[in-house]
């Protein structure tokens, strides 16, 4: 876990522009339910003045990310989700199709699957969503 006050020395000696913070969260999809640590996001929050970085944001409950962004996070990595989107839809549509030759006609479908993905992370990100 990231230690509050390394934080913000870490910050004011390298003038770094964001600042990954370990609160809990793993990269990869969760086994179990995730453990975030807001009460020590809160804290290193308030003693540093720079955007905050989200490392495994992949599976974490809608409510605990906007949560996590009320408290400083500018940045959330969901690589996991995404590849998960466009693989999983692609070995789907290979089981039941032939594409044959026609490569673009295979990674349309995984594509509009991770496209929809991306769009309500934004959505949800920017606490848009319905």
């Amino acid at each position: 876990m990231t230690d509050p006050e390394e934080a913000e020395r870490f910050v004011k000696e390298t003038e770094i522009d964001a600042l990954a913070v370990a609160i809990g969260t793993v990269h990869g999809f969760y086994k179990g339910e995730p453990n975030i640590r807001l009460d020590l996001l809160e804290t290193i929050s308030k003693r540093v003045n720079i955007p905050l970085v989200l490392h495994g944001g992949s599976g974490i409950p809608g409510e605990t990310i906007r949560k996590c962004i009320s408290l400083g996070i500018s940045k959330i990595n969901i690589c996991t989700e995404f590849v998960a989107a466009f693989s999983d839809t692609f070995v789907k549509i290979r089981e039941n199709e032939d594409f044959g030759y026609n490569v673009p006609g295979v990674f349309a479908k995984p594509r509009e699957e991770a496209q929809k993905l991306v769009k309500q992370k934004i959505e949800l990100f920017a606490g848009l969503r319905k």
